[in-house]
């Protein structure tokens, strides 16, 4: 810089952080005024621990916004105690204070499977709590392959074959040059993916790459200076056996990873075609029939009465789906009754805001404009719209097609449905999953790393909090 610009100050690091905090108050002030316009908000949380073993519960906020939902990395808080139910519970609480977010206006808590924070956000939110789905299937994937010890060798097996060629630089060099040797261009070679621990599908693309890339493996592994055994021919059969059974979960998952289909009205369609396509699949080997049974047992246990809970009612009142993909009837008519109610909660009051004020003649002389009172009270209570039917008069439409904004059906369809429109748009808002939490914390990893270990959990959180605000908060021209 003193070449560059001799005179330019360069501000110190105290004036950096200073600057920080004050931005971090002037746009968490503007964030708050907004908020108080929002009536509706889905929350999800997950907790992460950095490179200094520092943990911290993560929030992300979302909220209509015209047609479309709005997310914002709300905080990022560092905890310094147990992760207890009550403390995590305190520190939820603390967060919707300290952004003046009423718990009544959180209609979705979306969390993990982990027991203190379904504790906490279960006695907060009561049935608007919801557990990440894709979180459940990652579980529904170790429950499979649990006491499935020959299973579990194989795919070590694999890893270990994967990890020793992408030590080799010769062997990963013999696996680019076997592909593009046959035509493919060096742009469009595959590599061999490693398992990763935190990446819920991570072990069904490596078994999905080895099996791609099975011809080339044998060439490839002859260069390394230690090769070891690869997969016998039955042990492929056995890895192409259960392989179908694992995409399938596998589909479900990317489908959840998706900003388009977060909605929690899709989790009760996707585990019924999941539960359908698993049932279809017909194994060959005994290790993949019993990974097929434990499968389908691990499903059953972990979906249990699913349809019966929120995720019903958000099913029910997505034009996309309806009553088509329900299995439970009796969960169905529990949906009905829910809506229902809700809908005569919100006309009462709807009524009350629209009903027109009623000419007040106390102060009149003449008693004629008493009847006249008498009149106009009987026309209004004769005009009153009957709500009731706007499940019904929906129910009976056909389904739009899956890929239409269901925000934008909801709000062209208000004065069709006013009091059923209001309901279904604060619905569709909760999420399926807790994978902008799961976002949160990637770009916390990038924040603080090893060679900036210092950063205090109050400044990552504010920095994190700053990178997730669109530029419109900032005030700031296109360039």
């Amino acid at each position: 810089m003193k070449t560059c610009v001799p005179l330019y100050q360069v501000p110190t690091k105290n004036t950096i952080t200073r600057k920080i905090e004050t931005k971090y108050a002037l746009l968490k002030e503007k964030l708050v005024n907004e908020f108080k316009k929002v009536n509706a908000f889905v929350m999800t949380s997950d907790v992460w621990t950095d490179c200094s073993n520092t943990s911290y519960m993560g929030f992300s906020t979302h909220y209509l916004c015209g047609t479309s939902i709005k997310t914002l990395c709300l905080a990022c808080e560092p905890l310094d105690q147990r992760h207890t139910a009550d403390y995590l519970k305190n520190t939820i609480t603390a967060t919707l204070e300290k952004f003046e977010i009423s718990q009544d206006k959180v209609v979705g808590f979306v969390i993990d499977a982990e027991s203190a924070i379904r504790k906490a956000a279960k006695e907060l939110f009561g049935d608007r709590h919801i557990v990440c789905l894709a979180h459940t299937l990652a579980l529904v994937l170790k429950d499979a392959v649990k006491e499935l010890h020959d299973l579990n060798r194989l795919i070590d097996k694999v890893k270990s074959i994967v990890a020793l060629i992408k030590k080799s630089i010769p062997a990963s060099d013999e696996l680019k040059a076997l592909q593009m040797k046959e035509g493919t261009p060096e742009g469009k070679v595959l590599h061999l993916i490693q398992e990763v621990p935190t990446r819920w599908n991570s072990k069904i693309d490596m078994i999905n790459r080895y099996i791609e890339l099975e011809k080339y493996i044998y060439l490839a592994m002859k260069r390394c200076d230690n090769p070891i055994d690869l997969l016998s021919i039955e042990e492929m059969v056995t890895l192409k056996d259960v392989r179908p059974i694992m995409q399938v979960v596998n589909c479900v998952i990317t489908e959840l990873s998706s900003e388009n289909n977060a909605s929690c009205s899709v989790i009760i369609p996707l585990v019924n075609f999941m539960k359908q396509e698993i049932e279809d699949i017909a194994p060959n080997t005994d290790i993949g029939k019993k990974y097929k049974a434990n499968m389908e047992k691990s499903i059953e246990s972990r979906f249990k009465n699913f349809e019966r809970s929120i995720l019903a009612e958000c099913t029910l009142i997505d034009p996309r789906f309806k009553k088509v993909h329900f299995k439970d009837g009796a969960a169905l008519v529990h949906a009905i009754n829910k809506i229902r109610n809700r809908i005569k909660e919100n006309a009462s009051k709807l009524s009350s805001q629209t009903r027109p004020n009623e000419l007040s003649t106390s102060n009149s002389s003449s008693y004629i404009w008493k009847l006249y009172d008498k009149l106009v009270c009987n026309s209004s209570n004769q005009s009153k719209v009957d709500w009731s039917t706007e499940l019904d008069q929906f129910l009976h439409l056909p389904t739009i097609p899956l890929n239409s904004n269901i925000f934008e059906y909801w709000k062209n369809c208000a004065q069709s449905f006013p009091v059923l429109s209001e309901i279904a748009l604060k619905k569709h808002i909760i999420l399926s999953s807790s994978v902008p939490s799961e976002r949160i914390f990637s770009i916390a990893g990038l924040v603080k790393r090893d060679n900036r270990n210092r950063l205090t959990g109050n400044h990552l959180n504010m920095l994190l909090f700053l990178s997730s605000l669109p530029q419109e908060y900032w005030e700031l021209s296109h360039v």
